[in-house]
């Protein structure tokens, strides 16, 4: 059952066109950044330098959580909208088919769809110098070496705690809206958590606390001369090998807790409640209504706008968004304009930088989910 479920689970996915566009953005977003140079670089530093590539795959992996929110919740949540729990409860499905059918065949396609982030910066390579954004000594040597190390000592492990979080989040929870509103929190406390990262000469606080690895590899090439940031794969050891290991570590605890608590009866079941006793509706009379197009009722608009209003803010998650920005934002205004715990007063450029940085994020999740 387990080979039936994974197939038909990747099968319903790709003919998605969502998907589709998930990875076309990725790609086209990535190809520019190469393309362009759009990316911190030092002094000589190649465009597709290992540590380069290195670094972005690691922060498109944090922008990832995004299209993996919906990727991996989505399959358990769909089976109770869809109320399908009839048809896999007659059937011979064991508990292991369903549950890693469902997981393995999500996180496949998540990698399917980061590995336009690969794509996307070897093309960008190549359109740079074609259309005269970036000259051909900007570039180096495109070795696919150079783009899979990366992609399995980064992308895998940070997509995979993504992965076993948000999967487990919503086979406990049983609500998609819990996905969402955690990945705009998990990406809003990340922020938060860099400006303490930055501020900290803690060797083992830069490392272990980041679990994309996006603050170590800044150190790793802080330490580098300009040859090894552009032909030397990064080591993998020290502080920077306990991070891999400590995250997807994590996340296999997360996924085998959940594995083991998971039970189909309780996945599916009703929780909203006993069930009311039945009662005949009593028949009556439609009533006559005249019906007219020509003008619409002001009245008719405030009573729609009015409901919708008040559907999003009652709404639990809608206030946990809101909370989390405004922490961010407190946290930003109280402390980002320092290094090393030395003061700078805010200035003018200074917030409208916030505002049109990090910030934007924030704003996007409001819209996307509301």
């Amino acid at each position: 059952m387990f080979s039936k479920i994974f197939l038909f689970e990747l099968q319903y996915r790709l003919k998605r066109p969502a998907v589709y566009v998930y990875f076309l953005v990725a790609f086209v977003f990535t190809g520019l950044a190469f393309a362009k140079g759009a990316m911190p670089l030092d002094a000589k530093q190649f465009i597709n330098g290992t540590y380069s590539i290195a670094f972005y795959v690691s922060l498109m992996s944090l922008m990832m959580m995004m299209p993996g929110s919906s990727i991996i919740g989505i399959p358990l949540y769909r089976d109770i909208e869809y109320n399908t729990k009839e048809y896999y409860l007659s059937y011979p499905i064991t508990k292991a088919g369903y549950f890693w059918g469902r997981f393995l065949s999500s996180f496949i396609l998540l990698l399917l769809i980061d590995s336009a982030v690969l794509m996307g910066a070897f093309c960008g390579t190549k359109l740079g110098p074609v259309f005269g954004w970036q000259p051909v000594s900007r570039y180096g040597p495109n070795l696919l070496i150079n783009y899979l190390h990366p992609f399995i000592f980064f992308s895998v492990p940070n997509l995979f705690f993504v992965s076993a979080l948000f999967f487990g989040l919503v086979a406990v929870t049983k609500n998609v809206k819990v996905i969402y509103t955690s990945g705009a929190m998990l990406f809003l406390g990340y922020l938060i958590a860099n400006f303490f990262i930055h501020a900290s000469a803690n060797l083992n606080v830069i490392y272990l606390s980041d679990p994309f690895a996006i603050n170590g590899i800044n150190y790793e090439k802080s330490l580098q001369a300009t040859n090894i940031k552009n032909t030397g794969l990064i080591a993998m050891h020290g502080l920077l090998l306990w991070n891999r290991l400590l995250w997807t570590g994590t996340g296999a605890i997360i996924l085998l807790y959940t594995y083991l608590r998971f039970n189909f009866e309780h996945f599916f079941s009703n929780n909203k409640g006993r069930k009311l006793p039945y009662k005949p509706v009593e028949t009556y009379k439609m009533p006559v209504f005249a019906v007219s197009y020509k003008k619409y009722s002001g009245k008719i608009l405030y009573t729609l706008t009015r409901i919708e209003v008040l559907n999003i803010i009652r709404d639990t998650y809608f206030w946990l968004i809101i909370g989390g920005g405004s922490v961010f934002l407190g946290m930003m205004f109280w402390h980002v304009w320092g290094r090393y715990w030395v003061p700078d007063f805010p200035r003018t450029s200074m917030i409208l930088m916030a505002f049109t940085g990090n910030f934007l994020v924030f704003v996007f999740c409001i819209i996307m989910f509301y």
